[in-house]
């Protein structure tokens, strides 16, 4: 069994539409973790996700260490600059590949 995420810890989703995108635990439903990101998915409604898909991601800011200590729940404005910060630390781009959500959704061929 996949270990369950605590509340503002930082998780990949593995599976589905959102795969690859970051996202904060902000809290717990049953079997699985709400998840929000800001955008996609609001703090005030998260998305619920299977523990089987999402995987802890170790990078930080000192302000999510704060909110985390804190149990702090920051709005969507906070939560997205922040997981930009962490974006960018990963992979040393900024999120603006994200936006698209990184799928070629183009329907023809090319040529």
């Amino acid at each position: 069994m996949a270990e369950v995420p605590a509340n503002g810890d930082l998780v990949r989703s593995t599976r589905g539409r959102d795969r690859d995108r970051l996202f904060m635990v902000v809290g717990h439903a049953q079997a699985r973790c709400l998840i929000a990101d800001g955008k996609l998915h609001l703090v005030a409604r998260p998305k619920p996700k299977n523990v089987r898909h999402l995987e802890v991601v170790e990078a930080t800011t000192e302000r999510l260490q704060e909110w985390r200590a804190q149990s702090y729940r920051p709005d969507d404005h906070e939560l997205n600059r922040e997981l930009d910060a962490i974006r960018t630390q990963v992979t040393g781009r900024g999120g603006a590949e994200d936006a698209q959500g990184g799928h070629d959704r183009g329907g023809g061929t090319s040529g």
